[in-house]
């Protein structure tokens, strides 16, 4: 098994953040590009559902919120509970939306074939979904996002 990091970063938004990264567990040691893609952007949907739920104390813990949803307001002890999370959510408002997986796929591969999304490999820029990538320990992976520029 094959351990790979993989960058990703967007080109061209004044939300920009540092470019990101996420760690890929493969058993071959070839995939296709569209292949990788689709790893790619389950894993990413993974850790970042995996992050909310961390945020989430309730959910961390295994104890839901019935009592204050039918009542509608949080006790004292539930208030106090959620400030040490730093975040403190009324009843109805502590659900993770997870984005479909497929959907997201899907639009990231329409993304690569339209040309806002690059996938670089050894700093080679890959075109097509088809293309063979042999992985190594040293492979370079870079994910690039192009968004469009205010006003362009």
């Amino acid at each position: 098994m094959l351990t790979l990091e993989v960058h990703t970063r967007t080109i061209g938004s004044l939300k920009a953040q540092d470019p990101e990264h996420l760690t890929l567990n493969v058993l071959e040691e070839r995939l296709t590009v569209a292949e990788l893609i689709q790893r790619i952007v389950a894993e990413g949907i993974r850790e970042e559902t995996m992050q909310r739920m961390k945020s989430m104390p309730h959910i961390q813990d295994g104890q839901p919120q019935q009592e204050a949803s039918k009542r509608g307001y949080l006790s004292e002890e539930e208030i106090a509970a959620q400030v040490q999370s730093g975040m403190i959510r009324l009843p109805g408002q502590n659900d993770i939306s997870v984005p479909d997986t497929k959907t997201q796929i899907q639009k990231t591969l329409r993304a690569f074939q339209n040309g806002t999304y690059l996938v670089l490999i050894d700093n080679k820029r890959i075109k097509t979904l088809d293309e063979e990538i042999s992985f190594t320990p040293t492979t370079s992976i870079q994910f690039v996002r192009l968004a469009p520029l205010a006003g362009g």
